[in-house]
């Protein structure tokens, strides 16, 4: 059902939201770089350049689209998050706050930033989701936040 869901607005949506599946495609080759965030920037940023979008807005859709599936994967019962896409998240939002917008990540008592910071606003999740996708992803990290 969901599927159906997302094919009939396909067309309609921002192309920011289209960037996930690209970036997490042939996975196996941007952990073969060594360097999995420089490997996600380099792809984020060719793709960004050559469909002329707004990186910043692209970013945000992104991240969207990370909360979206990490959602799905709760519903669906599974315990932890796809690491390709907490990767990608973790990423999009260290550029973001090297830009200096630190008020959108924050890091939860992490020493790194963290991928919580998608659940941050409280129009688009309620509070429990909210709480349920940020323990997962700190979870999911394991020793990155002390766990």
């Amino acid at each position: 059902m969901r599927l159906a869901a997302l094919q009939r607005r396909t067309g309609a949506s921002d192309p920011g939201f289209e960037l996930l599946p690209v970036l997490d495609n042939r996975w196996e080759e941007v952990e073969a770089t060594g360097d999995v965030a420089r490997a996600v920037l380099r792809r984020f940023d060719l793709l960004t350049e050559v469909l002329g979008l707004d990186r910043e807005r692209a970013i945000g859709w992104t991240l969207g689209r990370v909360l979206q599936n990490a959602l799905w994967d709760i519903e669906d019962g599974r315990v932890t998050l796809e690491p390709a896409q907490v990767a990608i998240a973790e990423a999009l939002l260290r550029r973001r706050e090297r830009k200096g917008d630190s008020s959108r990540s924050r890091t939860s008592g992490c020493s790194t930033p963290s991928a919580t910071s998608i659940t941050d606003n409280p129009r688009r999740v309620s509070n429990t989701a909210r709480r349920d996708v940020g323990e997962r992803l700190r979870r999911s990290r394991g020793s990155a936040c002390g766990g």
